[in-house]
């Protein structure tokens, strides 16, 4: 049972963590130009 569960595990776990770099990504983004406008050196 423990190896079921951890090949059903496994794919849930990496698409939440796709899920939430994608939201990252997103996020980053959009303050991207906020960042830039106060002259930051970690604009994109």
């Amino acid at each position: 049972m423990i190896q079921t569960a951890g090949a059903v595990t496994r794919p849930v776990a990496t698409s939440l963590l796709r899920r939430w770099v994608a939201l990252g990504f997103e996020f980053i983004l959009e303050l991207s130009p906020v960042f830039c406008e106060q002259g930051l050196q970690e604009c994109l």
